[in-house]
């Protein structure tokens, strides 16, 4: 009876320790997702200083951003709307958009921000 309890008491140690060791493997200074490379994409992120305004808006819209810079427009449910490029006015306006949510991208220098946004 003994050697059966010390076998269960090894046999779940090392499934502890395999579980341990498979966590552990799973983390990694150099994968793409850690903490340090999230901070620094958020960092160049806002660099992009994207502005969405009025935000709820009735229709008309304004989003301002760093001339040159790629703004495309989705619905909430994923429906491509457009593709426009900000100007030396720095802004591009949007009319007649109908009633619902958008997610805009703005991107510059391999740089992208998302803003989204409501057209009552």
């Amino acid at each position: 009876m003994k050697t059966i309890s010390l076998f269960a008491a090894l046999l779940a140690f090392f499934c502890v320790h395999a579980q341990e060791q498979s966590h552990l493997q799973g983390s990694s200074v150099d994968s793409p997702t850690n903490d340090i490379t999230q901070v620094s994409n958020a960092v160049q992120a806002s660099a992009l200083e994207v502005s969405v305004f009025p935000n709820p808006s009735k229709g008309n819209l304004t989003i301002g951003g760093k001339e040159g810079s790629t703004v495309t427009v989705y619905s909430a449910s994923g429906i491509y709307v457009g593709t426009w490029i900000i100007g030396a006015e720095e802004s591009v306006s949007l009319e007649d958009l109908t009633t619902g949510s958008y997610i805009c991208s703005v991107e510059r220098d391999g740089v992208r921000c998302m803003k989204r946004f409501v057209v009552l």
